[in-house]
């Protein structure tokens, strides 16, 4: 299973530093430095890029304060959000266009009563992460490690491409894993591979 410290090691393998990451609590070396110094943007960086399957979460907004003028109501993102997906319209059940709904800070608004919404969650367990989300990791991790190396500075270009390439194949592999075509049958449960549990039967037959 990847770990943070098994990871950096890695990035610096493609640096091509010897150096070695040992102790990430009480970094000392300028490789567990950096390390804890860009991880924590770089993995919601790639988390952004797309509507990842483990990422994936679905929750009834909670309204809150008035919204503005243009809408009727407003919800609360929920805390672990880090990019909202879409609305699903339960009465309707149907996806919600852009355009019926505006995103300020933390708030959604929309003229919609009660609405659900699909978001990528700051997955932090590693464990989670698959491996082609990891391979881009640390490609993304070396492009911005490599100009504390001096010597290996060069490579910060370099490493950007492999990302970005790591990253494309990424999404291409997470893609071919779809189970909601567009076929009519988009309900929130089957949309993006959610699967039907009693809570979430319970959770519909409120509506």
């Amino acid at each position: 299973m990847a770990s943070k410290m098994n990871i950096g090691n890695q990035v610096l393998g493609l640096l091509g530093v010897t150096e070695q990451i040992a102790d990430l609590d009480s970094p000392t070396n300028d490789a567990e430095k950096q390390l804890n110094l860009w991880w924590d943007d770089c993995v919601k960086e790639i988390l952004e890029q797309h509507d990842w399957k483990f990422a994936r979460a679905g929750v009834a907004l909670a309204r809150t304060t008035a919204p503005t003028s243009e809408y009727d109501y407003a919800y609360q993102l929920p805390v672990d959000c880090l990019a909202a997906r879409y609305l699903w319209d339960v009465d309707a059940e149907q996806r919600i266009t852009d355009s019926e709904y505006e995103i300020s800070g933390q708030t959604i608004c929309t003229d919609l009563e009660e609405v659900y919404l699909v978001y990528t969650k700051d997955i932090t367990v590693i464990g989670k992460y698959p491996p082609h989300f990891v391979k881009a990791l640390r490609f993304l991790l070396a492009s911005y490690m490599a100009p504390k190396f001096g010597d290996r500075s060069s490579k910060s270009g370099e490493m950007l491409e492999l990302y970005e390439k790591a990253l494309a194949r990424a999404i291409e592999i997470d893609c071919a894993q779809n189970n909601y075509p567009d076929t009519g049958d988009d309900s929130w449960l089957s949309a993006g591979g959610y699967a039907s549990t009693d809570d979430d039967e319970e959770w519909l037959a409120e509506w």
